[in-house]
């Protein structure tokens, strides 16, 4: 199919800017599926099946994933020499692939600092004819694979999440599931609050992460994202937005937990990734981990494990022995005590908060009954894990205690406060 007049100032413009850069691999992806869209298929197949090997052996996996997926759409064998390279250079196994270095961001071409601003397209009434556009793009294309192929080394590669944690045939079959989205500046990939159903990697461009007016971060190429809502099933906790033209893939709920059924170590892999990410986000976070050297702070994550309660289950009842620490994740838990006949609630807690505490430090039974209102996911530390913890860092010990004191001196006050007399209640 011949593409319109956009297609080739796109085309003109993405040409121009690889000429100038033989380095610039998003210009090598835009003249690729622009030759495609512009009525040359096979030139463009070709250009994508080397892009597609430049960039995996440059360490750039979500690019190589994106040329895969696009020679799929074109339905060109090569797509299949290029996912069968991907899981062997970078899935389980791999000789190439360094555990201790993660995935960097795409540099900036090399010439962009002399550039200066970008120049405005080309009017499409001033580009040059179809054909000489055609043309410039294949010359161009072909003068960068050949560039490529004498520059490219066997230098180890980057392990990425929960791709390299996957031998060929896995890799290969979540390779399968994801489905491009391309995405313009501003545009919303899913907003705080949305249930959550896919989770989703950026190949191209960068995503920002947001809580209402805050921001919390900045996603490049490699990174994943939403995997939380879809393994807790809670909403969305934040509203993800493109701010810069970006292409991601998107994994929907129904295939991953297809695939997960066929090779259970997928579903492994990426509940064990979130819950790290789940632990790290409040290690970072919590004043209770802060006395936690950063260096060690991965030693204190390896002790939690996530639970997940439904709404009604009791995490701690009154008058057990409390068996550790629970930090929320998500979700909502309520805390009751009798006094009496009576059962009064005292609170209500949320993410980030403690509970559990006081019959871990004091050693006595709970002294409250602590239960879900809602689908909660929390990070557990038993016992006896804390214990052995409390030997090597004293100071986390401390501010449990400080917690400790805090809550008890809530929990007084809560107990000896006076009723309210029933005429304050009339309107």
């Amino acid at each position: 199919m011949t593409g319109g007049a956009d297609t080739l100032v796109q085309l003109f413009t993405a040409q121009a800017e690889l000429s100038r850069d033989p380095s610039d691999l998003s210009a090598w992806h835009e003249v690729a599926v622009g030759l495609a869209a512009a009525g040359d298929a096979a030139a463009g197949a070709r250009a994508l099946a080397e892009l597609g090997q430049a960039a995996a052996d440059a360490g750039l996996l979500p690019l190589a994933l994106l040329a895969a997926k696009e020679l799929e759409l074109l339905d060109d064998p090569a797509s299949r020499k290029l996912v069968a390279d991907l899981a062997r250079l970078y899935g389980a196994g791999s000789s190439r692939v360094d555990p201790k270095s993660r995935p960097r961001p795409p540099a900036l071409p090399a010439s962009a600092s002399a550039r200066g601003p970008t120049p405005p397209p080309v009017p499409a009434d001033a580009l040059p004819g179809r054909d000489e556009v055609l043309e410039a793009a294949r010359r161009v294309a072909v003068a960068t694979a050949a560039r490529a192929r004498r520059e490219r080394t066997r230098a180890p590669v980057p392990a990425y999440p929960l791709f390299s944690s996957l031998p060929q045939e896995a890799f290969i079959a979540l390779l399968g599931l994801l489905r491009p989205r391309t995405l313009s500046a501003g545009e919303v990939v899913f907003r705080e609050g949305q249930p959550g159903g896919s989770i989703f990697i950026v190949a191209r461009g960068t995503i920002e992460i947001a809580r209402g007016r805050h921001t919390l971060a900045h996603l490049r190429s490699g990174t994943f994202f939403g995997e939380m809502a879809l393994l807790t099933a809670q909403p969305r906790t934040a509203t993800a937005t493109a701010t810069v033209p970006a292409v991601l893939f998107e994994v929907e709920r129904a295939g991953l937990e297809a695939l997960a059924q066929k090779e259970p170590l997928v579903g492994t892999v990426l509940a064990e990734h979130c819950r790290r990410r789940l632990l790290e986000n409040l290690v970072a976070s919590s004043p209770l981990f802060r006395a936690v050297p950063p260096s060690e702070r991965g030693a204190v994550i390896a002790r939690f494990r996530m639970l997940t309660s439904e709404p009604g289950q009791e995490l701690l009842r009154e008058g057990t022995q409390g068996e550790g620490l629970h930090v929320i994740v998500s979700g909502r838990v309520d805390v009751h005590k009798r006094d009496g006949a009576e059962v009064l609630q005292l609170s209500s807690l949320v993410p980030g908060e403690v509970f559990g505490e006081i019959s871990l430090v004091r050693d006595r039974p709970v002294s409250a009954t602590v239960s879900a209102s809602e689908r909660t996911v929390t990070l557990f530390l038993p016992r006896a894990e804390f214990e052995e913890l409390a030997g090597t860092y004293p100071a986390l010990v401390g501010a449990v205690y400080a917690l400790v004191t805090e809550r008890e001196k809530t929990l007084d006050a809560a107990l000896q406060a006076p009723a309210e007399p029933a005429d304050d209640f009339l309107v």
